[in-house]
């Protein structure tokens, strides 16, 4: 019985943002780079030793025959063309690892993985024997586990018959890794047929020992009608603690890939402002309305993330470690996020590290916003430059103008479009006038109640 989409976006998600997951990449994703799957891999060798690869259902046995009529480096020296590519588009991949999953786990030999991390400019770990396990660091991320080996090391790879009877023998550390992952964490099969025996196993084995008390999975397909799918979906679920996602067409994947991202950061919420040395009434002012603002948000279990914003930083930082640590919280990084801007970077750095950082959270609340200019105070250029990049996003905006400076022209710029911030209409004579620090926090929880889905 398959899931709907709605119900593997919500668990997924929460999955996602306890660190309870890992993803299992297929050839079927590859295809988005113009790279073969192991059908179209396997074709004309098929076609070479007069077989019809529409009728063969084992790969490995497949290239057995191959390499015993011919060799098996013949074999691989016929493939190596095929899976090699530097081709970064792919609306699935790069969706998917948009997740930031610490386990990446992958049948495939090509790099098409590795090159799509390396565009985005993050450091990777690549794993494609046991050797390489006893190098790794548990911490680094991501990792990715090559389980038929890589393209680089062709003499090491899981490709014929022999080699997968051998596979036990030559990985067995490997193995082991993917059966504690597959004990602990939910596995995301996208691209992946099953056809190959190593991972049904290892399902197999775990549901003899846990049973149904052990971590269910997801497995991305297209709708099919015929009766066989549904015995293989049903079976999948049954015997494999496999759950079938099923879609419409392959192209809706990336769309789906990103609902799961905006679910994950849906409780992250970014706090913008300045304030320089204005007035001891103002700074007062602002750190008992930052210290309520942020205790607040915390208790309600939501995730603050600041660019540490001259004094509005500090004002948020001290007081939000303080209440984590007071209620025995201690990976306070997964709550709080202190993101400092180095005075040193040009215009475009400081604008592409605000894209970064703004990305990062579905809601924007914007405070004060004042900075001194050759003595003069001005509103933050800074500020409002966050404001334009969240509304582009279109972030979930609260401007509390009572503060002022960037922030009152920011909420003056709501207040004019108030029917392109619908949420905020209830609640603006609060934010435009309101003084009383406890009113304020209130008005913004009650705001982002109107507008977040707790899950």
């Amino acid at each position: 019985m398959s899931i709907s989409i709605e119900e593997f976006i919500t668990d997924f998600a929460y999955k996602l943002n306890n660190e309870q997951v890992s993803v299992f990449i297929g050839s079927g994703v590859s295809t988005e780079l113009k790279l073969p799957n192991w059908k179209d891999l396997f074709k004309d060798i098929a076609a070479k030793i007069s077989l019809n690869i529409d009728e063969i259902d084992d790969y490995y046995q497949l290239a057995q025959y191959y390499s015993n009529k011919y060799s098996v480096s013949d074999l691989k020296r016929s493939i190596l063309p095929k899976i090699q590519t530097l081709n970064t588009d792919s609306p699935t991949l790069n969706n998917l690892l948009d997740l930031k999953f610490h386990s990446i786990w992958t049948t495939n030999f090509d790099n098409a993985i590795e090159n799509c991390l390396f565009s985005k400019k993050i450091n990777y770990l690549k794993v494609h024997n046991d050797k390489d396990l006893a190098c790794i660091n548990m911490n680094d991320y991501p990792i990715i586990y090559k389980i038929n080996g890589d393209i680089s090391d062709l003499d090491n790879i899981i490709l014929t018959q022999r080699d997968w009877e051998n596979f036990t023998y030559k990985r067995p550390t490997m193995l082991n890794f993917l059966n504690k992952e597959l004990v602990s964490n939910t596995f995301l099969f996208i691209g992946y047929s099953f056809k190959d025996k190593l991972v049904k196993t290892s399902l197999s084995t775990i549901q003899q020992f846990v049973g149904n008390n052990g971590m269910h999975h997801y497995a991305i397909f297209e709708k099919d009608n015929k009766i066989e799918f549904k015995y293989y979906i049903d079976d999948l679920e049954k015997n494999y603690n496999v759950k079938a996602v099923l879609v419409e067409k392959y192209t809706d994947v990336p769309e789906i890939l990103k609902q799961i991202y905006l679910k994950t950061i849906e409780r992250n919420v970014f706090i913008s402002g300045r304030l320089d040395d204005y007035n001891e009434e103002t700074e007062l002012f602002a750190n008992n309305l930052l210290n309520c603002l942020a205790v607040e948000l915390l208790e309600k279990e939501l995730n603050i993330c600041t660019g540490m914003g001259r004094k509005i930083g500090y004002f948020v930082a001290g007081p939000s470690i303080q209440y984590l640590l007071s209620k025995g919280i201690h990976k306070i990084d997964k709550r709080i996020q202190i993101r400092p801007f180095d005075d040193n970077l040009t215009a475009k750095d400081f604008s592409s590290y605000r894209n970064y950082l703004i990305s990062q959270n579905n809601i924007a609340i914007f405070v004060f916003g004042q900075k001194f200019v050759n003595g003069i105070s001005q509103n933050s250029k800074g500020v409002i430059e966050e404001f334009q990049i969240a509304k582009k996003m279109n972030k979930i905006i609260i401007p509390i103008g009572s503060t002022g400076f960037a922030a009152r022209e920011i909420f003056d710029a709501v207040k004019a479009n108030i029917v392109d911030f619908p949420y905020l209409e209830p609640y603006y004579t609060v934010l435009e006038n309101e003084t009383d620090i406890n009113k304020i926090c209130k008005t913004v929880a009650s705001i982002i109640d109107s507008v977040v889905n707790i899950y």
